[in-house]
């Protein structure tokens, strides 16, 4: 059985405690392109979280102000609809931005 030396794995001796890749592997340059990608998409989840958010806030209170004006009661129920679907596409993209984050 032959023993694995760091020369036989592809690694060149630097000094006595460093090793270094060979120059092929120096070219992954893919992998930074994915974590800025990455970044972006934290970003872009940051703010369709605040506008999600500010969406289900805006239709709250519009309908709460319907309720209590009490002309239309089915708009009222239709925007409590609305804010129902808003609240769970809000949860869907603060799970996606926690979990590009990790």
């Amino acid at each position: 059985m032959q023993a694995l030396s760091p020369e036989s794995s592809g690694l060149r001796v630097v000094s006595a405690d460093t090793w270094r890749l060979p120059r092929s592997a120096h070219r992954l340059k893919p992998i930074r392109g994915f974590w800025k990608r990455i970044g972006r998409m934290q970003t872009f989840l940051y703010h369709a979280t605040t506008v999600a958010a500010l969406a289900v806030l805006a239709v709250l209170l519009y309908g709460l102000y319907t309720l209590m004006k009490g002309n239309n009661s089915n708009l009222s129920q239709k925007l409590m609809r609305w804010r129902i679907g808003l609240q769970f596409l809000a949860i869907l993209i603060i799970l996606a931005y926690v979990f590009v984050s990790r």
